[in-house]
């Protein structure tokens, strides 16, 4: 994925926090040497998005640890993670996962948390793929880079437009059958 960079050149390990409140800490010892900045800048992004997530567990998700909830949210995480590949991949906003419902019912039922209710190596591993394969389709989208803004300008007015008339209707199964011409 990066330059290559001898194997004892980077070591990212849990200790004993140093301040901060925390009980531990992600520590890390580098020694790199004429090695590219593109590369580095990469690496030390993908480490940024590390120390995020894991004080997002610290903080954000405690209530949902302290209330065993840690499943529905990492049940949430993967299933976002498919909507958005659908949308990249498909265009398409699906929001009943048929496909994958076993799996995330499996993730919210805590299959993949161990015996201290902490997400397993396993989810982890999911999740990379997951964030892995967005960043593929992201690459790869036939979406434009930039949204139809006089499209959308132009439906918000018909909708307005329908609003004012009393075109509109309160079912929101009838809207999705009205003519947005």
């Amino acid at each position: 994925m990066y330059f290559r960079y001898p194997e004892d050149a980077i070591k990212l390990y849990i200790d004993d926090a140093v301040g901060n409140g925390l009980d531990k800490e992600i520590f890390m010892d580098i020694s790199l040497h004429h090695y590219p900045l593109r590369d580095y800048k990469e690496m030390w992004n993908r480490m940024s998005d590390i120390v995020r997530d894991y004080s997002k567990v610290g903080k954000r998700n405690q209530n949902a640890i302290s209330h065993n909830k840690l499943g529905k949210h990492m049940m949430h995480l993967v299933r976002l993670y498919l909507m958005c590949i659908d949308i990249l991949e498909k265009g398409e906003i699906i929001t009943y996962r048929e496909a994958e419902h076993d799996m995330l019912m499996d993730i919210r039922n805590g299959k993949f948390l161990d015996s201290n209710r902490q997400p397993t190596e396993e989810f982890f591993e999911l999740v990379e793929d997951y964030k892995t394969r967005l960043e593929y389709a992201k690459e790869n989208t036939d979406l434009p880079d930039q949204p139809d803004y006089m499209g959308i300008k132009d439906f918000v007015m018909s909708v307005n437009e329908r609003v004012v008339l009393g075109n509109v209707y309160s079912n929101s199964a009838d809207l999705c059958r009205c003519n947005f011409e």
